[in-house]
């Protein structure tokens, strides 16, 4: 058990959140507290929440991709589980990726550069027609994304 020095109220640790440095290896204040106080901040703070957002926006997809590669290395059943509910939920989309997958092993289709001459992937617009794809480099894909969204509201 253990006092929340903001409420003052005594909750079991698993109320708090858990901080390395500190000695009991938990936070001062309880979950609640501490989420109360992090909305407040974001409330007071609209213009660094909105630069915080766009520095997550513009972060390099490489490194990203180096950051997810090395999450699944740290986190082995973690990275796995997430993939096989993430595979389970989007079973359309997996097929579709074995067929291009299979089709440019066989021939039948021929993986091509982006239209800015970089090293690209395929994207699906209609997971229905899995062979009909563009060939887009990481950042036009995920303009492409943001387009399709913004088309569906």
């Amino acid at each position: 058990m253990k006092r929340c020095s903001k409420c003052k109220k005594e909750f079991s640790f698993d109320k708090f959140y858990k901080k390395v440095g500190n000695k009991d290896g938990v936070t001062s204040w309880c979950k609640d507290c501490d989420n109360k106080r992090h909305k407040l901040w974001r409330k007071n703070h609209p213009e660094r929440v909105r630069e915080m957002s766009q520095g997550q926006r513009d972060r390099d997809p490489e490194k990203m991709r180096a950051a997810v590669r090395k999450y699944a290395k740290l986190h082995p059943e973690s990275s796995r589980k997430n993939c096989k509910k993430w595979a389970k939920k989007n079973g359309y989309k997996v097929s579709a990726h074995k067929k291009v997958a299979y089709a440019i092993k066989t021939g039948k289709l021929i993986k091509e550069n982006c239209f800015c001459g970089k090293l690209a992937h395929a994207h699906h617009d209609d997971y229905s027609k899995p062979l009909d794809v563009i060939w887009l480099c990481p950042i036009h894909h995920k303009e492409r994304h943001a387009k399709l969204l913004k088309m569906k509201l």
